[in-house]
């Protein structure tokens, strides 16, 4: 499932093949982080609702312009907000991002 969504975006243009692994190894560590910090368990149905989540949200942020890099950094907070059900996915309004230090 992951794999033909993501397949889809490369064909359209949203990402290039280099970004592909990035992108995927990403989406797996962001679900991760969730369910641990949830404790709740990791069926079938909640990992493809999680993945629907945070494709929607990659895919809305990529035709607002941003980087993909951005994108990766904010999945985890775009993720949670949807999970926790505070209005949907939201965006902050700024203008000006700055990659978090590593």
């Amino acid at each position: 499932m992951a794999h033909e969504l993501l397949e889809a975006m490369v064909e359209q243009g949203h990402i290039d093949r280099k970004q592909f692994n990035r992108i995927c190894t990403s989406f797996a560590d962001t679900m991760h982080a969730a369910f641990k910090a949830d404790g709740g368990p990791r069926t079938q149905h909640e990992v493809r609702r999680r993945f629907t989540i945070m494709v929607q949200a990659f895919r809305e942020r990529r035709h607002e312009g941003w980087s993909v890099t951005r994108i990766l950094d904010a999945m985890p907070a775009l993720l949670r907000t949807a999970l926790d059900g505070s209005g949907g996915v939201q965006t902050p309004e700024r203008t000006i991002w700055v990659p978090p230090s590593r």
